[in-house]
């Protein structure tokens, strides 16, 4: 009798369990106690953030040897090596040392692979040539670079970062302007219209420009720009190509029929790259490569 009932109740359970196969679980699901997500929801994508456009991994080729001159510097000397096609290079000593925050930013521009592609779109003839315009690639550089005192001479070959020129007005009285024969035609004329003070334009310069640098060309002008300008590099090598760039780029005097010729001169005076190295190779090359730029620097220019 009791192994009846045992056999009864095996094949009440088996049957229980087949149907449990067949028409699934019927107990309610835990409810969710907030430590875990079961919901996945995929935010939409906002139309009104851009972003950069996907840059093609470039091929970095290795720097130009150093030449002779360059090699002879002490071990550990940093060079940066300026290229311009058919027209040679420049190799530009750099002062780590005296000019810190300089150097860096220029280091990190050269990183960037901003310069190469630029041309030398200013300057004035034997006196200074001008390079660093982003705007010739579209794109704008938001980063700002810190005044630096000038610890070295500014003379031919220097090499600092513009600034930006700023035009005040300061006043004087007429007879503060004259020279010391006219000070007593000035005592006689002097008027009431006459003592009115008159305003002169003051010339000073503003920010540090953060990729636009300039090589000077004539020790005058270098002793005029020594209190206004941190001088952080000296052309070693290629003078005698910068100064014929300042021939062919001179804004006051081109010829007749310059104007027209603007985007073949750009050409001709186009920066291919620039590398930095160490003497003996103390340190691995800066190469430029676009893909590094950050995103702030790469949005069109209004």
């Amino acid at each position: 009798m009791k192994s009846t009932r045992i056999i009864v109740m095996a094949i009440i359970f088996g049957a229980c369990f087949a149907l449990s196969g067949l028409f699934g679980c019927t107990q309610k699901p835990k409810e969710n106690s907030g430590s875990e997500s079961i919901t996945r929801v995929e935010i939409p994508k906002n139309p009104d953030i851009k972003v950069n456009p996907p840059v093609e991994p470039v091929k970095l080729t290795p720097p130009p040897a150093l030449s002779a001159k360059a090699a002879k510097l002490p071990a550990g000397t940093e060079v940066a090596v300026i290229e311009l096609g058919g027209m040679g290079r420049l190799e530009v000593q750099l002062f780590p040392e005296d000019a810190p925050a300089s150097v860096a930013n220029f280091e990190k521009m050269v990183g960037y692979g901003l310069y190469d592609g630029l041309s030398f779109n200013r300057g004035y003839v034997y006196a200074f040539i001008a390079a660093g315009n982003p705007d010739e690639k579209g794109i704008l550089i938001y980063d700002r670079l810190e005044t630096e005192p000038n610890k070295r001479p500014c003379r031919r070959g220097s090499v600092s970062m513009t600034r930006l020129i700023l035009e005040d007005e300061t006043t004087a009285a007429p007879d503060e302007q004259a020279g010391e024969k006219d000070q007593k035609k000035v005592e006689k004329k002097k008027t009431a219209k006459s003592a009115a003070k008159t305003k002169i334009p003051v010339i000073h310069y503003g920010e540090v420009s953060p990729t636009e640098f300039f090589i000077v060309l004539d020790d005058a002008n270098g002793k005029f720009w020594h209190n206004d300008f941190c001088v952080f590099g000296t052309v070693i090598t290629g003078l005698d190509t910068a100064d014929k760039i300042s021939e062919m780029i001179d804004w006051k005097h081109r010829p007749k029929g310059a104007k027209a010729k603007e985007a073949e001169l750009k050409n001709e005076i186009k920066i291919e790259r620039i590398t930095i190295q160490w003497v003996g190779n103390t340190k691995s090359p800066i190469l430029g490569n676009p893909a590094t730029m950050p995103y702030y620097g790469a949005i069109p220019a209004l």
